[in-house]
């Protein structure tokens, strides 16, 4: 697919992921009296407790700059968009009155122009996509391979998580 949002690699890492952490959240190993009657805050203290599991900390900076980086080019690409637009309607102005007092052909020509005009922004602005989607496909493969390792080496870890899911909790100071 053409500029998919993530490479096949990281969606393949996100089904072994996927499967680790079904493991792990119904390893017998990690399961606890109680689990199902803890609270979120619970789950969440225990959670900062499992040394070691999650994402690391340079895994964490290098989606921070993704994140970063991805909204600043949509940022700039929306003002672009706008000026287009702005464009497109000044121009649909000037066809208006031109049209009214010249042949069809320079409105077809017109049209032909901010056609081609639309067609090069598009693919100006999907350019400028693919390396970031690249940056954002690696990242996520290198956060997938982390997660996946920490719930395959602690499966309470895993447990934790499936139970935050399971419950919706939202993570502390995630708003």
């Amino acid at each position: 697919m053409p500029n998919a949002p993530m490479s096949v690699a990281a969606c393949r890492a996100m089904l072994d992921m996927g499967a680790q952490f079904d493991a792990a959240a119904n390893d017998p190993a990690a399961r606890r009296a109680g689990d199902e009657r803890m609270s979120c805050a619970a789950i969440f203290a225990e959670l900062q407790t499992v040394a070691g599991a999650g994402v690391s900390d340079v895994s964490r900076a290098r989606s921070q700059a993704v994140v970063n980086s991805g909204t600043a080019m949509a940022d700039r690409q929306a003002a672009e968009l706008d000026a287009f637009i702005i464009e497109s309607y000044a121009l649909g102005a000037v066809a208006g009155v031109v049209g009214a007092f010249t042949p069809n052909f320079v409105g077809a020509a017109l049209s032909a122009a901010w056609q081609a005009q639309a067609v090069g922004l598009a693919t100006k602005q999907a350019a400028e996509r693919v390396p970031l989607n690249n940056e954002m496909s690696a990242t996520m493969l290198a956060n997938v391979g982390e997660l996946g390792a920490s719930m395959k080496d602690n499966p309470r870890f895993g447990r934790l998580v499936a139970l935050a899911a399971m419950k919706e909790c939202e993570a502390p100071g995630a708003k």
